[in-house]
């Protein structure tokens, strides 16, 4: 999404002017008449306000971004097929909001009805929050591999913990969602990987629901 900054330099489009504003102010009351009615004038002021902009002095143009080419660029960061089952399906879910948030955007283009905008509005600003948790979760994989793990003393009472954390995970993960879904089930990598590292079995039938969850034995 542009910054306010960015959003005065390139056409000033109502729609993604309500958009930032969406996301920057909680007003509901402000959104909601802006949305019932265009007032340009209204919105540049309450965005200028905002960004702290003071139109009468000088600012320098920022450099121009292809925007339609953010999504691509994303997703040049690495190769889905490298994420682990998880995490893959965390990045399908991204790609859907991605394509969700442009219909919507579409279909607010469109739109006459007075005071039927803000839901849509509201719902756009809810996929940019989870898009952004999503890619939280998918950059702290891919820095993680980068970088490496601080090693971990594996004892005996690291050993039961991580058992029981497997344990509680398998029935938590049932009720989660998204990033958060995503972000549980990592961690429960982590703990298989310290109890294979340490030489530790899984009876076969726990190891069965555990790679159900699209978690792995292969360390």
């Amino acid at each position: 999404m542009k910054t306010i900054q960015e959003w005065f330099y390139t056409g000033k489009d109502y729609e993604e002017g309500l958009l930032l504003l969406a996301r920057f102010s909680k007003n509901r009351v402000l959104l909601q008449n802006l949305s019932r009615k265009k007032m340009q004038l209204k919105l540049e002021y309450e965005l200028n306000k905002i960004a702290g902009i003071n139109k009468q002095s000088e600012v320098k143009e920022p450099v121009k971004t292809n925007y339609s080419t953010i999504p691509r660029l994303l997703t040049s960061r690495i190769d889905p097929k490298d994420l682990p089952e998880h995490l893959r399906v965390l990045w399908e879910e991204t790609a859907e909001k991605y394509r969700l948030s442009r219909g919507i955007h579409e279909q607010l283009k469109l739109m006459t009805a007075a005071g039927l905008r803000t839901p849509l509005i509201e719902q756009l600003e809810n996929y940019r929050k989870e898009i952004r948790a999503n890619w939280n979760v998918i950059d702290a994989w891919v820095s993680e591999q980068n970088e490496g793990v601080q090693p971990v003393k594996i004892d005996e009472k690291r050993i039961s913990a991580n058992r029981k954390y497997l344990s509680e995970g398998k029935k938590a993960v049932m009720t989660l969602f998204g990033a958060i879904r995503a972000k549980k089930l990592e961690a429960m990598q982590r703990r298989i990987n310290e109890l294979l590292s340490a030489g530790e079995n899984f009876a076969p039938e726990n190891q069965k629901e555990l790679e159900a969850l699209g978690l792995v034995f292969n360390v």
